[in-house]
């Protein structure tokens, strides 16, 4: 290749198909206000454009472009409040329901460090669970989270739980909705618990009872109601109670479990534990996870602990409708399940 060819201005002139022609040197002169408004259109966050993935240009991309942009990544706390607004606004069903865990949790947690009273006029009156009336809701409706009327829902929730976590916690440091976006994603997104296996048909929302005689499972039981003394007697969770603290553990119904093998997160609404270890129990189905990995407990008779991460209201739907499609196939006389 000639020289000519590596000129812009010559006539022979052949652009690299590795390299763009356009550059914008005058880029690294700019103002950082101005930088970060330029990102901002490019910097999306950890699950936002891949549900699945934590692979994100505001991780993974950006800060690799040069120093400059990774101290701007690093001490800048608006691509977090951005991504955090685009996400409540396009998945409530994860993301602001994540915000509310995570702000009763900050509150919780301040009420029993320094007996604060919580609440007051700058609370939003969020008392009620989402799922509080799914077991006495028709069985036949599926199952989705009701839309908030208020357009600014998501900008008042993310301005509380800042308030909330920065008040809860010390050395919070100035991205504090980067602190918020992380403990949603460790918290509420990525879930870990014992897991019970055995292939079976759930629903979210539709109650089902279970009988746990297996010792890795009385293990598994016993290690979830740790904590739960009052539930553990056969009480029944009624309607209206303060369902943010359920006990809760892994159901893997499909087979083989592998990586993002969809599973059930389910609820322990009604538990009898007999004095051998055998166990009686109410759950309810309230989330589908993706299966990122599992181990096993030493010296547990075989129980398996994982992790996973939340499905999307969507993608929940259309698990839930694809197998009851090939539960249709399997039997067809049972139409409605």
């Amino acid at each position: 290749m000639s020289n000519k060819c590596l000129n812009p201005s010559a006539s022979e002139y052949q652009p690299s198909l590795f390299t763009s022609p356009v550059s914008f040197p005058q880029f690294t002169e700019l103002n950082d206000d101005i930088i970060i408004l330029v990102l901002s259109f490019v910097a999306d966050a950890p699950f936002e454009l891949d549900e699945r993935s934590a692979y994100s240009s505001l991780m993974c991309v950006l800060p690799l472009v040069s120093r400059h942009l990774y101290f701007l990544c690093k001490k800048s706390d608006h691509f977090w409040r951005d991504a955090l607004e685009r996400l409540v606004h396009s998945e409530p069903y994860l993301w602001e329901e994540g915000i509310r865990m995570i702000r009763s949790y900050c509150d919780e947690q301040r009420r029993q460090m320094h007996g604060t009273e919580i609440g007051g006029e700058n609370s939003d009156g969020y008392s009620v669970c989402l799922f509080q009336d799914l077991i006495d809701a028709d069985r036949g409706l599926p199952y989705q989270i009701q839309p908030s009327l208020d357009p600014n829902i998501g900008k008042t929730l993310i301005t509380s739980a800042c308030e909330s976590l920065s008040l809860s916690q010390e050395n919070v440091g100035d991205c504090i909705n980067r602190k918020l976006f992380s403990k949603i994603v460790s918290r509420h997104l990525r879930c870990t618990a014992p897991v019970f296996c055995m292939p079976g048909s759930v629903q979210l929302g539709r109650e089902f009872g279970l009988h746990f005689f297996e010792p890795r499972y009385r293990q598994l039981i016993a290690d979830v109601m740790t904590g739960y003394p009052e539930l553990t007697g056969g009480r029944r969770i009624k309607k209206g109670e303060d369902v943010e603290h359920y006990p809760t553990f892994l159901y893997a119904n499909t087979f083989p479990i592998e990586r993002h093998t969809p599973i059930c997160l389910v609820q322990v609404r009604q538990c009898m534990i007999y004095s051998d270890g055998r166990a009686d129990v109410l759950l309810v189905p309230c989330a589908y996870v993706w299966m990122e990995y599992m181990w096993e407990v030493l010296e547990s008779h075989g129980l398996f602990y994982g992790r996973g991460k939340r499905m999307s209201l969507r993608e929940s739907h259309a698990y839930e409708e694809c197998a009851r499609d090939a539960a249709r196939v399997r039997c067809p006389y049972f139409v409605n399940l």
